[in-house]
């Protein structure tokens, strides 16, 4: 096979190496971004599963799943009602009947604080009193 007919001049060819070796550059310089990011991806990835071995071994604590919940202002007033129904902590047995708890809290809400309740925050409030006594 013949050789093809290269009618570049030095100038040229030294152009074209220029822009080939800072291609090769780039390129370098891109694979070696990606590997340090892979590094940072797989350290990571090492200390959380350290972490979760630790908590499984029991050396370390678990995480708290989520922030203890706020009481508004009428669930705050509830619980009052709660260990005056069902002394003296105020825990709801088993068995209680819903539809009457909800009735009878309600009531007593609105002679004691002059507004109502809904059924559904005073149903919340019973829930929540309930576990978290049962965190205790």
């Amino acid at each position: 096979m013949a050789k093809a007919k290269d009618n570049l001049t030095p100038a040229q060819r030294a152009v074209i190496k220029s822009v080939a070796e800072s291609a090769l550059l780039r390129k370098a310089a891109g694979d070696f971004a990606k590997a340090a990011e892979n590094a940072a991806e797989l350290e990571k990835a090492r200390k959380t599963i350290d972490r979760a071995q630790a908590i499984r071994d029991g050396l370390n604590p678990p995480p708290r799943a989520t922030k203890p919940e706020k009481l508004g202002p009428k669930e705050r007033r509830i619980i009052p009602l709660l260990r005056e129904r069902w002394p003296p902590d105020g825990i709801a047995p088993a068995n209680f009947d819903k539809l009457t708890a909800i009735k009878g809290i309600g009531d007593a809400f609105q002679k004691r604080h002059r507004e109502e309740v809904t059924r559904n925050t005073i149903l919340r409030v019973i829930a929540r009193h309930i576990l978290r006594h049962a965190r205790r």
